[in-house]
């Protein structure tokens, strides 16, 4: 077909464009013709005029310059001449740029080019064919190009004023007019030809593809209508075209139906043969099986190869197989088209199958059997059910016989429709006397009309109906029962009456009074206790309380709690808190027992609580809610709070006592332990709890008895001044055990007191009366020396008198009577010395007379009166009694140590008590002599005392201090030097009183400073610091 239309759609096309392509080329050429020739004169016309118009220009500037030197009257200046030819010939070139591609220049006879706009081209032009041209339009050849030019004679200046045109350009517009023109004609050619091409295709040649297309789709069985364009030709061609295809569409319409309907029955048929839930065979009288669906394998149990072995008798039971038979010749002989049973058949494996048969004969057009199509139902099951149904009506009849609560069922008229055992039991009928039968017929009263009313209010509204009425049972008691009915339904599932059951409450009547009763006592007893208790469900919602509960909620009432929660009462701020115990308590299923937390109450103030919560089960022991129960314990956390109050207050004073404290029990356990025993044993009160005494405090294990007969005689027990070894030093402790009798509580408490100090004190005061008793025997000693040792220096100094005096008249006298010269005498004594001996008899009287003054002054009591004191004197007076003292005598020398004073000058008086001061500086001698002596230092280097005595400017203090070459101390002992009853001396020969009585005085009565420097081998330096003046306050150390 393309091969065929291509190219007659060309030899229309052809036929129909030649012609005017042919035309169309000739008037156009006729038409620039025709065109061409008048606008080429035009253009000429024009281009000289304009040659003729700049040729009058330059000679009207020319007559404007001689106009100039003539109204001036200088035409005959040469200069001024001149200069107007030069402005002349400047503004005749310039005119030419007002023209396209006309030029101008100024010829001279003879000259040539006096001036041109295009320069001074080549060619001098002397002598030129325009120089007698005076007017018009000439030709002439200029720079080897032909010009046009026209020419005007300026004759003053003797000047050819010439403009021209280069052929070329002359001829340029004329060319560009004959393109305009060719191809305007081009333009109106190609439109005409576009139209015409158009045309043939809007006309011709697209109807033309239409109906081509249409014909090749009709070939194909495709059937489409044309859009017609209008009513000539084409347009009727199209238009029967049309109508063709309307024919063509509705027999093809039909024909596809019948197809498709052929197609469906056939695809059903199929469909139901091979997947049917009906077992279908194709059988012939003389062939047998001819076709057989699956289905009827499967129902048989055979497979379509070995149907072809059995015949259909075979499968038949034979009490069935006459019954069959008769049919089935009726339909063979033409008397019945079909026929329909039941009957019994034979699987493969012998089970015995029910079936539902249907057979239909398709006859030959002489009515003669063709084919017998069989039907196989398989019904076995529905037979099986039917039984089943049977076997299950006699079961739930007698179920329901069996049933103690009376049941019956009625239609949906409200007839009775049955009942069983129980039901004629409790209302005295049977089933016969109520068959058919509504309830206001058996028994009429305002009760039945209720009873039918019910009845049909459920029929009409089929929803389970649940309630509570009252029946005259056959002895005609009006007993109470708890109705419950429902609907039954048929097979359409339309309502087909209803069935209902009633029970006997009477004696559940009984119990809910007797519940409500208890109920009753229950809330009382709730409501009375002094505990609060309430109820939750899953989602922590308030189900129930006692009345105690509510009032804390702020809540008058127990129902007004009922579906509440926490957020919703007095005590919102712990809601969270509560919530979150619930939970957790519903959540494990874990009581939570007896915790303290506080509650808000609705008067702002905040309760204590001792809560319980345990999880709320049901009979399937699941968690159904939360139980819960609290006593208000404000009062006792009070208590609670005062007692530990008291408690800790009791605490801090046991602890703050400076003895050990410590509590067992009977067994010896620890049961109280105080700071004072943390501190002495290093071990805390969590430590030593529940331990036994005699492991934490092992010195106190000896004290058990007397603990255990404290406890038992409950009487205090005492054991004074228990020696304790604390580093190699003594000390004392009072024990004291006070047994526990309150509160049937047993145990004790032991006391332990320090009377270290105390009994130090004590001997210090022994000390200090026996040191008393010394000094009063001393004193007295010296009383009774002084008598004689008056006398003896008295005797002395008369003895001297006498025997230095040789003037006195009695040794005159006397050394007469005896004849010996006074002179005589005199020389003996001298050689004999005697008066140096009476001279050093009286020195020594009076040094011992000092002596015993001196050891008066110090043993005598003072009044502790301050005065005024040269620290020199002091010092020097001290040494002089270390000297002299007899104990230190008898043990070394001590003027064999050696003293080095090392005094400032000018020393201030210093207030003190000199006594006291005295008593120290010789304790402190005394300690130092005995420690070099016990060193032994007398046979190497020789004991030495540095005396140092200067004036603390910073401090204003006496600074003494007393430095010896000693042994020396290390740190324990220089910690306790001046500590009571300290002492490194043997047994016997201190009493460790001196230094800390010295210390004493220097930091008590003085309020100055004492201190030690010392090292082991060293030598001991102490350092004394008094203020220079009375009342002097000193913080500082030296």
């Amino acid at each position: 077909m393309a091969i065929k239309r291509f190219p007659f759609h060309k030899r229309i096309l052809f036929k129909l464009l030649f012609p005017v392509v042919v035309v169309g080329v000739i008037c156009s050429t006729l038409l620039v013709r025709v065109l061409s020739s008048p606008l080429e004169d035009f253009l000429v016309r024009q281009f000289d005029a304009n040659l003729a118009q700049t040729a009058d220009m330059g000679l009207q500037v020319c007559q404007d310059s001689l106009s100039y030197l003539l109204d001036l009257r200088l035409e005959g200046n040469a200069e001024m001449n001149q200069a107007m030819q030069m402005e002349a010939m400047n503004r005749i070139t310039s005119i030419s740029d007002k023209f396209p591609h006309i030029h101008l220049m100024i010829l001279k006879p003879g000259e040539g080019i006096q001036a041109c706009s295009l320069g001074m081209p080549e060619g001098d032009l002397k002598s030129s064919p325009i120089y007698d041209q005076t007017d018009g339009v000439a030709g002439f050849s200029l720079m080897g190009k032909t010009v046009r030019a026209s020419s005007h004679f300026f004759p003053f200046w003797d000047w050819h004023i010439v403009s021209f045109v280069f052929e070329q350009d002359y001829y340029s517009p004329v060319r560009m007019a004959h393109k305009i023109v060719y191809l305007s004609a081009a333009c109106v050619f190609i439109t005409i030809l576009g139209t015409l091409l158009l045309a043939f295709h809007l006309l011709i040649k697209k109807p033309l593809n239409q109906l081509i297309e249409a014909t090749d789709g009709v070939a194909e069985g495709r059937f489409q209508k044309l859009d017609t364009i209008n009513e000539q030709e084409f347009g009727l061609l199209m238009l029967s075209f049309n109508e063709m295809v309307d024919s063509l569409e509705r027999e093809k319409a039909e024909v596809s139906s019948l197809i498709r309907q052929l197609k469906e029955s056939e695809a059903l048929f199929r469909s139901q043969f091979e997947f049917g839930n009906i077992g279908i065979a194709i059988t012939s009288v003389q062939d047998g099986w001819v076709k057989v669906n699956a289905r009827l394998c499967e129902i048989l149990g055979y497979s379509e190869q070995e149907l072809q072995e059995v015949n259909w008798p075979e499968l038949t039971h034979p009490e069935d197989l006459p019954a069959e038979m008769e049919p089935f010749n009726r339909m063979i002989a033409g008397e019945l088209d079909n026929y329909e049973l039941e009957k019994r058949v034979y699987h493969k494996n012998g089970e015995l199958l029910f079936v539902h048969l249907s057979a239909s004969c398709f006859r030959n057009p002489d009515q003669s059997v063709r084919f017998i199509i069989v039907s196989l139902l398989n019904i076995t099951e529905r037979k099986r059910a039917i039984e089943s149904q049977v076997r299950n009506a006699n079961f739930i009849r007698a179920l329901l016989n069996a049933v103690p609560t009376p049941v019956f069922y009625k239609d949906k008229g409200g007839r009775y429709q049955g009942c069983n055992r129980a039901f004629c039991d409790f209302m005295g009928v049977s089933v016969e006397q109520i068959m058919g039968k509504r309830v206001n017929e058996l028994w009429p009263s305002d009760q039945a009309d209720m009873y039918h009313r019910k009845d049909l209010e459920l029929i009409e509204n089929p929803i389970h109906q649940v309630y509570e009425f009252e029946v005259i049972d056959k002895d005609g008691q009006m007993r109470p029962v708890i109705f419950a009915k429902d609907v039954f339904r048929d097979e359409s599932g339309d309502v087909a009456g209803i069935i209902g059951a009633f029970s006997d409450i009477t004696r559940l009547k009984a119990a809910e009074n007797a519940h409500k009763e208890t109920s009753r006592i229950l809330r009382l007893v709730l409501d009375s206790i002094p505990v609060r208790v309430f109820w939750k469900d899953r989602d922590c919602v308030y189900q129930g309380a006692n009345l105690a509960f509510a009032r804390d909620a702020g809540l008058d009432s127990t129902d007004l709690l009922v579906g509440k929660t926490d957020f919703d009462l007095a005590f919102e701020s712990q809601a969270e808190k509560f919530r979150g115990d619930d939970q957790a308590v519903m959540a494990s299923g874990e009581d939570k027992l007896f915790y303290e937390e506080p509650q808000d109450r609705p008067d702002g103030a905040t309760n204590w609580l001792l809560t319980s919560k345990v999880p709320m089960r049901d009979e399937n022991q699941n968690v159904i809610g939360v139980l819960g129960a609290y006593q208000d314990i404000t009062d006792r956390k009070k208590a609670e709070e005062e007692i530990r109050n008291l408690r800790n207050y009791l605490s801090n004073i046991i602890n703050s006592m400076p003895s050990v404290l410590i509590g067992v029990d009977t067994d010896g356990r620890i049961t109280q332990w105080n700071n004072e025993a943390h501190a002495l044993t290093g071990i805390s009160l969590v430590s030593a709890m529940g331990k036994r005494l005699e492991h934490v405090f092992p010195r106190l294990s000896k004290q058990m008895t007397l603990v255990r007969d404290a406890i038992e005689s409950k009487q205090v027990r005492y054991s004074p001044r228990q020696v304790r070894q604390v580093d190699r030093f003594e000390g004392y402790e009072d024990v004291t055990i006070y047994p526990l009798t309150a509160n049937g509580v047993e145990g004790a408490v032991i006391r332990v007191d320090d009377v270290t100090e105390k009994a130090r004190l004590e001997e210090m005061m022994v000390q200090s009366e026996k040191m008393l008793s010394v000094g009063g025997l001393a004193a007295g000693m010296a009383h009774e020396i002084n008598n004689p040792l008056a006398g003896m220096i008295q005797n002395a100094n008369v003895m001297r008198s006498r025997l230095e005096n040789l003037d006195m008249k009695a040794n005159l006298r006397v050394a007469e009577e005896i004849g010996i010269p006074m002179d005589k005498i005199r020389a003996f004594m001298e050689k004999r010395s005697i008066f140096n001996m009476v001279a050093a008899i009286n020195e020594s009287g009076q040094r011992v007379a000092d002596i015993v003054d001196n050891m008066l002054s110090f043993a005598r009591k003072s009044e502790a009166v301050v005065s005024s004191h040269h620290p020199g004197e002091l010092l020097d007076l001290v040494l002089e009694l270390a000297s002299t003292d007899y104990d230190l005598k008898k043990q070394y020398d001590f003027k064999a140590i050696k003293i080095i004073k090392e005094y400032e000058k000018d020393l201030p008086m210093i207030p003190c008590e000199g006594s006291k001061i005295q008593q120290v500086l010789l304790n402190i001698l005394r300690n130092g002599a005995f420690a070099m002596q016990e060193q032994g230092t007398w046979d190497g280097a020789p004991p030495c005392f540095i005396l140092r005595l200067f004036v603390e400017t910073p401090g204003n203090m006496l600074r003494i201090e007393i430095e010896d070459n000693g042994p020396g101390m290390d740190k324990k002992i220089q910690q306790r030097i001046f500590e009571p009853f300290f002492t490194t001396k043997l047994p016997g020969t201190g009493t460790g009183l001196g230094l800390s009585v010295s210390y004493f005085i220097i930091k008590e009565n003085h309020a100055g400073t004492m201190d030690v420097l010392s090292a082991p081998g060293k030598g001991s330096t102490f350092i004394i610091r008094l203020p220079l003046q009375k009342g002097q306050d000193n913080n500082e150390t030296g």
